[in-house]
């Protein structure tokens, strides 16, 4: 008999899973997703930082937040009853109230206490139920998270001990007799609920004042961990809260099924309204509270229509008062989504405008490669060094990171009179580091900037560096673009990717040049007012990738059928048909679209082109091909000549690579086995081996000086190890790393945790990234050191050669 009773047990609690998972998925799916997105994008952190910045998105976070804690354990039910077809149909009485136009749209309940329900049911009922708990546990790890990386929060040890007490004190609750507890339960519930109410309110409070703080992360996830009591009381109790059971206002109005669908409802209203209008305010809502609404949408999409499918199947009569409604339901909804399936790809074979870059009739102001070659020999005659400037990609922590360092190197003295970007030659970049490179080239256009100072300059760099790309991203991926993009032929610009263009421009300039001229003639432009004051200005190289595998450049020098010769098994995407050209701006996106949310840049006649850093992050291959045909035409020039070529770089791995390389080989390294899927994955998604390739080839190239300048942070012993796939690391790779963190901490120790955070990789990075970024370039000698070793043993030898 016990192990009839034991297998009968199992059995009900598979048969129960089951039915839960097939209903659940999506539930499911969206608490996955939203904790992965704040937890393992480099970006996630950043996120939770911005919105605890601003009172008025905490406020939406924790109020959408509770609403969605809701439907995700309510709509699964909805999911379980179309599963079971016709004969939970049957057993289910369905109605509609609170058609207030009388048109057959309302809100839709149902009612099947007629019906016994199973021991299945139940159980599924249960785990349902449980999905609200479960969602307030991602959202307290991602707290829990990013307090622990940095206030120093318990580790996550403590979280998954508050998860298992959690989870008990939920099974208690769930295993006791409703009527045995009710009034014990109606009693607290108001308490409970004023309190989490206090703690929303002090969270506010605390990000209206004091903003990114221990205590505002601290109090957020106070107020959620009372939610969470709250919400498994309130879950388990709701249709008791009578007055009859001691339970008081606004309980009691709960009770009814009704009413407490009126706060889902609510919350559908109130997130399709955020959503819509984050397409027009998109810089005033967080990104974290844009993905909330639209999982609140698209949940709601999903289930609104079935409810209304149930209800007009059931009720026949309804046929007769609201037969528009009944036939949309009934049977064009059905196949709705199968037809908007399929009429998506059909549109996207047929393709639209949406992200087609707009080819413009050039001013015919460009500099050519001759003049260029000429002024290069005539400008640089009486100087011993030159510069080769290369930035690698990382999204806005690149684009910021390039225009500091390239204002720093404005006024750094070479070794003559000039500084060291005056003797650059080209720069070259690569997704951010070509924005970069760029804006910082924009900087000192005659016309936008004819009074511009140092001062200004570095405030717009620090403007450029706050602004938020992700939220526009986010919001127009899955709203304006996305309806935009199932329009065949012309429709109206611009799309996700043009528009933060031109909130760019809005920052750099002080008009519209940067969009109203071509690529060539702008940068001419600036070339031509930098000589006037017998300065140069460098060369630009944008690099993107194209979809037939090869690079796509943007050179500002015009070179015409000697384009090859440049840059070869290059695509020229400023030379398009009947002489047209890509202003300056447009000339600069492609260089930064990272799929999903950058779409592709649609360049016409030339092909879609994507981040440059799909083909080779660094931007030392293009620089390189610029640096070997500059040499072919002045061998003499250059043989009398200090060529340096400096890479600009601001990724983590690469600068923990660089500050455990000296003792490298000291590492054994253990490859250990992985799944073939993982290992082909990893070996694809990368984007640093031509790039290390190129570095290796110009730091043995013994015609050339080859140096970096990297982005210090902070290094984990954890990190290297998987690095390097070992187990252990000698002493003197720990030493090294510990004097590291060690040099950081001092840096930092005379700020606040909250006054800085390590910029992420992504389009977004707050005050605090950039904030970090000018607190490591003002206090960390480190970053220049080696390079001005070089250069102060360069001055020697030139005095001494004298």
């Amino acid at each position: 008999m016990l192990k009839q009773s034991t297998k009968h047990s199992l059995d009900l609690y598979w048969r129960a899973f089951k039915r839960f998972f097939r209903a659940s998925w999506i539930s499911l799916l969206i608490t996955a997703v939203f904790v992965l997105l704040l937890t393992q994008m480099d970006q996630g952190s950043i996120i939770l930082i911005d919105l605890l910045e601003s009172p008025f998105n905490t406020a939406l976070f924790l109020l959408i937040s509770h609403l969605l804690a809701f439907v995700i354990s309510l709509y699964p039910v909805y999911l379980s009853k179309w599963r079971e077809g016709k004969h939970g149909q049957s057993n289910t009485k369905w109605q509609m109230h609170d058609d207030y136009l009388n048109i057959g749209l309302g809100i839709v309940v149902y009612d099947d206490s007629e019906s016994e329900p199973t021991d299945t049911y139940i159980l599924e009922s249960v785990y349902r139920k449980f999905l609200g708990v479960v969602f307030y546990l991602g959202l307290l790890y991602v707290v829990m998270f990013v307090g622990n990386q940095y206030f120093s929060f318990p580790r996550p040890i403590v979280f998954w001990l508050t998860a298992f007490l959690i989870t008990l004190f939920y099974i208690w609750i769930s295993g006791t007799k409703q009527y045995q507890l009710v009034r014990q339960i109606a009693s607290v519930l108001l308490p409970v609920f004023i309190l989490s109410v206090l703690l929303l309110i002090g969270t506010i409070i605390c990000a209206a004042t004091i903003q990114w703080h221990w205590l505002t992360l601290l109090l957020l996830f106070l107020q959620l961990l009372i939610s969470t009591f709250h919400f498994i009381l309130f879950r388990r109790y709701r249709t008791l809260l009578t007055r009859e059971n001691g339970a008081v206002f606004p309980y009691t109005k709960f009770a009814n099924s009704l009413n407490y669908l009126r706060i889902t409802t609510f919350g559908g209203w109130l997130t399709l309204i955020i959503f819509i209008l984050s397409q027009f305010f998109v810089h005033s809502f967080n990104a974290a509270v844009i993905i909330l609404c639209l999982f609140y949408t698209l949940y709601g999409i999903i289930i609104v229509p079935i409810k209304h499918y149930f209800y007009y199947r059931r009720n026949p009569e309804a046929k007769q008062r609201n037969p528009v409604f009944y036939f949309a339901f009934i049977y064009i909804l059905p196949v709705f989504w199968v037809a908007l399936f399929v009429f998506s790809i059909v549109t996207s074979m047929i393709g639209n405008n949406l992200h087609e870059l707009d080819p413009m009739v050039t001013q015919k102001e460009e500099i050519n490669h001759q003049v260029f070659v000429q002024e290069i020999e005539e400008y640089f005659t009486e100087k011993d060094t030159v510069y080769f400037i290369a930035s690698s990609g990382g999204g806005l922590r690149a684009n910021t990171w390039t225009q500091l360092l390239l204002e720093q190197l404005a006024a750094m003295p070479a070794n003559d009179s000039s500084t060291v970007f005056e003797s650059t030659i080209a720069l070259s970049g690569v997704s951010g580091g070509a924005l970069g490179s760029a804006f910082y080239t924009a900087l000192y256009h005659p016309e936008s900037h004819s009074q511009i100072t140092a001062e200004k300059r570095d405030s717009i760099i620090n403007r450029v560096g706050r602004l938020n790309a992700l939220s526009l991203d986010v919001a127009w991926t899955f709203g304006a673009d996305f309806i935009r993009e199932l329009i065949p032929g012309n429709v109206p610009p611009p799309d996700r990717a043009k528009q933060s263009m031109l909130e760019y421009e809005k920052i750099i300039a002080e008009d519209n040049l940067m969009s109203t001229t071509d690529f060539q003639s702008y940068w001419a432009s600036v070339f031509r007012q930098r000589r006037k004051k017998n300065s140069f200005m460098p060369a630009l190289i944008l690099n993107s990738s194209s979809y037939n595998q090869k690079r796509g450049i943007a050179f500002s020098v015009r070179t015409d059928e000697q384009f090859d010769r440049y840059f070869p098994d290059a695509i020229n995407i400023l030379r398009l048909r009947n002489g047209k050209s890509l202003s300056y701006l447009h000339a600069i996106s492609p260089s930064n679209r990272f799929p999903v949310f950058s779409p592709g840049a649609d360049i016409p006649g030339k092909g879609i082109f994507l981040d440059g850093g799909y083909f080779e992050n660094s931007g030392m291959m293009s620089i390189w091909d610029l640096y070997s045909r500059l040499n072919i035409e002045l061998p003499d020039f250059f043989s009398q000549k200090t060529v340096v070529f400096l890479q600009i770089n601001n990724g983590k791995t690469s600068y923990a690579e660089e500050l455990i390389s000296p003792f490298q080989d000291s590492i054994t390294i253990e490859v250990k086995d992985m799944g073939e899927l993982s290992s082909i994955l990893q070996t694809v998604l990368s984007t640093t081996m031509v790039s290390e390739y190129f570095q290796e080839r110009l730091t043995q190239n013994e015609n050339i000086v080859y140096t970096s300048l990297y982005l210090p942070y902070m290094v984990s012993e954890k990190k290297v190890k998987k690095m390097f796939f070992t187990q252990e690391l000698p002493v003197s790779v720990k030493q090294v790393i510990n004097e590291n963190n060690d040099y950081l901490a001092s840096i930092f120790s005379q700020y606040n945790n909250r006054e800085y955070a390590e910029p992420p990789l992504g389009r977004l990075l707050t005050d605090k990234a950039v904030d970090y970024m000018n607190i490591v370039l003002e206090e960390d000698e480190r970053i220049f050191r080696q390079f001005n070793e070089w250069k102060a043993g360069e001055e020697s030898r030139i005095i001494e050669k004298q």
